[in-house]
């Protein structure tokens, strides 16, 4: 019966252990998933900020070129259109730059 005892025991300590090997483990690679998930959301953000800027651009790039095949007297208000997209990029350059 003592023998048993021991026995058993002997199997729950070995249990254990590798129950307690399999957490740390698993504790680790979750870790390293964590550190992944947040280098692959900066990244995410770093490409919308810049698909933000080339949006922009695109836009003041059609604004650019309906001013220059334009013939009617609507020059002066896609000129102001212009200017104010010119504006609001180079503020976002400057922004992008303080970082």
């Amino acid at each position: 019966m003592n023998q048993q005892l021991l026995k058993q025991a002997e199997e729950l300590r070995a249990r254990a252990a590798r129950v307690s090997e399999k957490y740390f483990s698993l504790s680790e690679h979750n870790t390293r998933l964590k550190t992944e998930v947040d280098s692959l959301k900066e990244k995410l953000r770093m490409k919308d900020t810049e698909l933000e800027k080339l949006e922009e651009l695109l836009k003041v790039k059609n604004l650019g070129e309906a001013v220059s095949f334009s013939k009617s007297g609507d020059n002066a208000e896609l000129k102001k259109k212009l200017n104010q997209y010119i504006k609001e990029v180079d503020k976002c350059i400057h922004l992008i730059k303080a970082m």
